[in-house]
């Protein structure tokens, strides 16, 4: 499919800051991020909606992913001497389409992959890991008692004790390596069957942790269709740097200004345009992404999806909702992961067969836990409704942005309207106190190519 071309205006740039230790420090000194500090192209990420290339070339989400890459002059990694940071996540959609729940399994998927991304950014910055192993070889004739019974057999004449004390060694070497072994009523030729004459075993156990707290992270781009195994998937690319936790921290904190870059259009016609490109475009968007509008200002762009229901209000709220929560992980989320692989692999040699145990587990734990912090200035611009093309089930999608201007307009309101509140009690009037809490009411057969949802371009930070 052609791909719609948009006319690239001056990228957003960023130096290293040169403050001293001191100015770092300081207790409330003001960041500026001046124009002239955002010239060099190391630093030009994820501030441009004019990169979707919704193409059906590639054939899986990977394929797609890497294309998208190279063609930005980025990697996976470590990029632009360190000063940016690219990884991913891909997790599998655990429904079929047309399934009531398939939504809900496409977000949850989108989930798992963001979450397995920044785990994969936490180790990248520092890993703490431990490991040990072992290995064991043992071989048995299979013919005579173990070793630890051949002194006592020596010493006894009786045969017959020396039967029972053969059969016991018998019985106690099979049990070492069956501890619920039960030999009561089968013959010594039954148990031989049984004996293992020849094993190796390797063991270990790796245990590796990380935390990071990953403030200006966010989805880069994401893809979905089929992955490596043909099954339906979600992949997620994220991107960090320390301009972009310049601008988190904007979001909250007024004394961080990033001044205005180069103009683009405004954020409503930036996404009616790529919506001509692909109508379906919010059906494969999620999370949040940063762009710049026609005030050169940079603007939190957040997507957030429910399945559809009969309430067009319950699920606009519950996106809008899920949209507004992105921005506050952007702004400030902190990951910790977990991961351990623990067991042993064994080979063993039987009259029988030979026979190959594995009972290694992997286990992996996330946590992701986000600061509780005043957002001021968010605002829903766009509401769509439609049927995913290959869930084949509608769902609901909310855009919500935050730009320098709302949150100014925001802090300003917010100060108007508590000035006249406290003005009505002075005067004796009683403001009714609010509520809250309560409970809520409330693929196709064919092949299919990768579909890329709504990106930033790795080329303005």
């Amino acid at each position: 499919m052609k791909r719609l071309m948009f006319l690239l205006f001056t990228l957003f740039v960023m130096v290293p800051m040169t403050w001293s230790q001191e100015q770092m420090n300081q207790e409330g000194a003001e960041v500026i991020v001046t124009t002239e500090m955002q010239e060099r192209q190391d630093v030009r990420i994820a501030t441009s909606s004019d990169e979707q290339a919704i193409e059906a070339a590639p054939k899986t989400t990977q394929e797609k992913w890497m294309a998208w890459l190279h063609e930005k002059g980025v990697q996976k990694g470590e990029n632009a001497n360190g000063t940016i940071i690219i990884q991913d996540g891909e997790a599998k959609v655990r429904a079929n389409p047309g399934n009531r729940k398939w939504v809900v399994a496409r977000n949850a998927a989108f989930g798992i992959a963001e979450l397995s991304a920044k785990s994969n950014l936490a180790e990248f910055v520092k890993l703490m890991i431990s490991s040990g192993r072992f290995a064991e070889l043992l071989k048995r004739g299979g013919e005579t008692p173990p070793s630890m019974f051949k002194n006592p057999l020596k010493k006894l004449s009786i045969a017959d004790k020396s039967r029972v004390l053969a059969e016991k060694g018998l019985d106690n070497a099979i049990k070492y390596f069956d501890p619920n072994w039960n030999g009561t009523g089968m013959t010594e030729a039954q148990k031989r069957k049984k004996l293992v004459t020849l094993q190796e075993q390797f063991g270990q156990q790796i245990s590796a942790q990380a935390r990071l707290f990953t403030s200006g992270s966010f989805v880069v781009t994401n893809f979905e269709g089929p992955d490596e195994d043909g099954d339906y998937s979600v992949l997620v690319g994220i991107i960090w740097s320390l301009k972009l936790a310049n601008i988190a921290e904007s979001v909250f904190n007024p004394e961080v200004q990033v001044q205005p870059v180069a103009a683009q259009d405004p954020i409503l016609e930036q996404l009616s345009n790529i919506e001509k490109e692909d109508p379906n475009i919010y059906c494969y968007t999620n999370g949040v992404r940063v762009w710049t509008n026609e005030k050169g200002q940079r603007v939190i762009v957040s997507f957030g999806s429910v399945p559809a229901s009969s309430s067009i209000t319950i699920d606009r709220d519950q996106a809008t909702l899920i949209a507004r929560s992105g921005i506050q992980r952007f702004v400030a989320e902190l990951v910790e992961t977990k991961a351990t692989i623990e067991g042993s692999t064994t080979y063993q040699e039987t009259a029988t067969g030979d026979y190959t145990f594995d009972n290694n587990e992997f286990h992996r734990r996330i946590d992701a836990r986000s600061k509780s912090l005043a957002l001021r200035g968010t605002i829903p611009i766009k509401s769509w409704r439609g049927m995913h093309p290959y869930g084949r089930k509608k769902m609901q999608v909310v855009v919500v942005t935050w730009s320098p201007d709302s949150y100014t307009m925001a802090s300003k309101l917010e100060k108007k309207l508590n000035t006249q509140e406290k003005r009505i009690k002075r005067q004796g009037g009683k403001i009714p106190p609010v509520r809250t809490g309560g409970d809520s009411t409330g693929g196709s057969s064919g092949a299919i190519t990768p579909k890329q949802g709504a990106s930033s371009n790795p080329k303005d930070f």
